[in-house]
């Protein structure tokens, strides 16, 4: 005789509480261990982990932070509803410049009923904070995200080809903006170094040699350093970086960054070093996760001529050859300088749900702002 397979969600506040479901499940980078410790201490508080058991074995979990409009921008789906007018400003179509100010005018009106969210997110990883292991388990684990009663209720960085995720998200009434994406480099297994990667296609190939023979003729060099040797200097680049970017960002909060990272390393560190005069012009962090780069962390001086392309770009590309990795990950933003230089952007979709009053503002805003992300992206639809 069988019985049916029972299944429950267990809730932890909490890496650490966390802790003893959390080892079984099938982590990617940004699900690991590490990467949530070091999300938790950047964050000031710790986030919450539904851990869905079948048969007393961890299956699948989700990882979700409330906001009241104190997280990072790009993880707060009201933020990116108030803010995302101003920052797309170049991308809108002119018809609906207008209507999407006053849209957006109207939500920032509307923070206070839309607040506080209950947000499903991996910190700093631009992913959802689903960790799936059955495809059954997904509803389980919406059922947790809206069990408070949140007023909204968002599942971020959703990519577009999880269509079963996307599928039950609009049918909970969810609506989608393509807010960010993930700009891929495909590694060819034939290329045999930095000069086959350059040479796929000619203006490429111009542009690899211009830039790398103008940065060595700077006398600047690249160097790998162990993650041990990130201090003052690279945490007074990151946040000079951040700055350049309109962020909020100090040397104090970027050295908690790399202490973080240097106490809970996550996948295989790769920490590369701009030298020029004797001195840390820049830096990248960069993490190898199941034959993938990733980069992360960056801090860069604009002193040394063509040192952002030579470190971000291709340095990792020569490295991810010699090591026989399929891609890299260069992340969102600057999409037009990583298609230029062989990426492939992938639209990761956030999708949002608001209290009903509101439901026809936020749809037609998100319709817009999706329209204009996309646009930035170079990855319009139709």
């Amino acid at each position: 005789m069988t019985t049916p397979e029972t299944a429950q969600v267990v809730r932890a506040d909490g890496l650490d509480a966390a802790g003893p479901y959390w080892d079984g499940l099938p982590h990617n980078l940004f699900s690991s261990a590490n990467w949530l410790r070091t999300g938790e201490v950047l964050g000031g508080t710790p986030a919450r982990y539904s851990v869905v058991q079948r048969e007393g074995l961890p299956s699948s979990a989700q990882v979700t932070w409330r906001s009241s409009g104190e997280m990072w921008v790009y993880n707060d789906p009201v933020a990116l509803l108030r803010l995302g007018a101003a920052e797309l400003e170049s991308h809108v179509e002119k018809s609906a410049a207008a209507e999407v100010a006053e849209l957006a005018a109207v939500v920032e009106q509307a923070a206070q009923e839309l607040y506080p969210a209950r947000i499903s997110v991996l910190p700093s990883g631009y992913r959802p904070g689903l960790v799936v292991g059955s495809a059954h388990d997904i509803p389980l684990l919406l059922d947790d995200l809206e069990k408070d009663g949140d007023p909204t209720t968002a599942v971020m960085h959703v990519g577009e080809e999880d269509d079963r995720t996307v599928a039950l998200l609009r049918e909970r009434g969810y609506v989608g903006m393509a807010a960010a994406g993930d700009s891929v480099l495909e590694i060819d297994p034939e290329w045999g170094g930095l000069q086959d990667y350059a040479t796929v296609e000619r203006r490429r190939g111009k542009r690899v040699r211009q830039e790398v023979d103008a940065f060595r003729a700077s006398g600047a060099t690249i160097r790998e350093v162990d993650i041990a040797a990130l201090g003052a200097r690279h945490a007074e680049l990151h946040a000079a970086h951040l700055r350049r970017y309109g962020h909020d960002a100090t040397e104090d909060s970027s050295r908690r960054l790399i202490s973080a990272i240097q106490q809970w390393p996550a996948g295989r560190p790769l920490v590369l070093e701009i030298v020029r005069n004797g001195t840390v012009d820049g830096f990248l962090v960069a993490y190898e996760w199941g034959g993938e780069l990733f980069a992360s962390m960056l801090g860069i001086s604009l002193d040394t001529p063509y040192g952002y392309f030579n470190l971000i770009y291709y340095e990792p590309v020569r490295r991810a050859v010699e090591a026989g990795l399929s891609r890299i990950h260069f992340g969102p933003g600057t999409y037009q300088a990583k298609r230029q230089r062989g990426c492939t952007v992938r639209p990761l979709t956030s999708y949002v749900r608001v209290p009903e009053r509101w439901e026809a503002t936020v749809a037609r805003l998100a319709s817009l702002l999706d329209v204009a992300y996309r646009r930035e992206m170079g990855a319009v639809r139709g």
